[in-house]
């Protein structure tokens, strides 16, 4: 995930330079000089917050999934739905796919649907792997 770079908000600082923050990463503070240097520390701030999460498993990693689900839908981006496919692959335990169904549920059916169509459904366990196949024999 080394291109990530969540919605953030610059704004400048009485005392000089800018101050970035974000309301996808609740942890995720970057300040430089201009607003080009804040950008630029902004992406690998991000990096290590999302490495960190992953590494902890933390229960971010469902409402990451989402997002970056969205984002590869949205935007018809194959790349980012690869990313998808490779946070989907990682997940091993039960209490992730719970957090991951329950996240799931109230997506609309334009979502799961293109999720279904992008995924490989078999390596899901099958009450995740259900809510994907909207539309589906």
């Amino acid at each position: 995930m080394s291109e990530y770079l969540p919605s953030v908000k610059i704004e400048p600082l009485e005392e000089g330079g800018y101050l970035a923050t974000s309301d996808d990463l609740l942890e995720f503070l970057a300040q430089r000089r201009t607003v080009s240097e804040t950008l630029e520390i902004a992406q690998d701030v991000a990096c290590k917050i999302v490495d960190s999460y992953l590494d902890h498993r933390d229960p971010f990693r469902a409402h990451l999934i989402y997002c970056v689900a969205a984002v590869g839908v949205s935007h018809n981006r194959f790349f980012v739905m690869n990313i998808m496919q490779s946070l989907f692959d990682l997940e091993k335990d039960d209490a992730a796919w719970m957090a991951i169904e329950h996240r799931f549920l109230d997506a609309d059916e334009f979502l799961r649907r293109n999720i279904g169509e992008h995924l490989d459904l078999n390596k899901l366990p099958s009450s995740v792997r259900t809510l994907f196949r909207v539309g589906k024999a």
